[in-house]
């Protein structure tokens, strides 16, 4: 027995012919994306009687990642708008790994990408969540403020730190985010992410707690925005361990006292 209401009511060969038509407008809206003809794509998408097929692809794109990839915002607000069990497809959807696409690659990770913190924020708010890689923490931290705010940030976030890297003449180190953004002398972003309630010095452990302040310190001679930044860190640290926070208060790594 049919679980669709309206079986009933209609003839096999309604019913037919309304599935026809439906697979007909979806491989119409595929083309009509295809050409960027966007004012096709949102007919179809407005018609009160058309079903998505989420599982359609461009490419190795979903609808929603080449929405995002060729900056066709209209197409994307449309495709937001697709009843839930739709949307959770087009979010979730990540482009399987092979030997092309080693990195993971879906909406949230274009949204980072591209520079679309709106687009970002819608993406989160619906709840479905996908894959990401170390990468798009990274960027969404540096990419722009806006991206950096709509990113959601969890304790590992926040504190991540690289893993070892190659540093030249046989060297490795491992860098933070705080002092990736310090280096580069991103203040709004760093300011940010070191005010955030997850923001934590001795997250990993000791060997690392120190190091984003000491950064902050160093370039606090020159620059006023990382001594603003050099003491909230402290604020933090003397919260969390006030003993670890009063040697540096003293002058801890010979930067001098830090009077706040």
């Amino acid at each position: 027995m049919s679980n669709n209401p309206d079986f009933n009511e209609k003839n096999g060969d309604e019913v037919i012919a309304e599935f026809e038509l439906n697979e007909y407008n979806n491989h119409l809206l595929q083309k009509a994306l295809e050409q960027k003809n966007t004012d096709v794509v949102l007919a179809i998408l407005r018609k009160d009687d058309f079903a998505l097929d989420a599982t359609i692809r461009i490419g190795t794109d979903n609808l929603l990642m080449y929405a995002i990839r060729h900056d066709l915002d209209d197409v994307t607000d449309a495709l937001f708008k697709q009843p839930d069990r739709v949307l959770k497809d087009l979010i979730t959807y990540t482009l399987p790994r092979n030997y092309r696409y080693e990195a993971i690659i879906n909406s949230f990770t274009l949204a980072i990408s591209k520079n679309k913190p709106d687009i970002l924020t819608r993406i989160v708010e619906s709840g479905f969540t996908c894959p990401r890689k170390d990468a798009d923490i990274v960027r969404a931290a540096s990419i722009s403020l806006e991206m950096c705010k709509a990113f959601p940030w969890d304790e590992e976030s926040v504190n991540y730190t690289t893993k070892d890297v190659y540093a030249g003449m046989d060297s490795y180190k491992s860098v933070s985010l705080i002092e990736n953004l310090l280096e580069n002398q991103l203040w709004d972003n760093a300011n940010f992410l070191v005010r955030h309630d997850a923001f934590n010095p001795f997250y990993l452990n000791s060997k690392y707690a120190y190091r984003s302040y000491k950064v902050a310190r160093q370039l606090s001679n020159k620059h006023s925005e990382a001594k603003e930044i050099s003491d909230i860190i402290l604020r933090r640290i003397e919260e969390l361990n006030p003993k670890k926070a009063k040697k540096l208060k003293k002058g801890f790594f010979g930067l001098g006292k830090h009077k706040l």
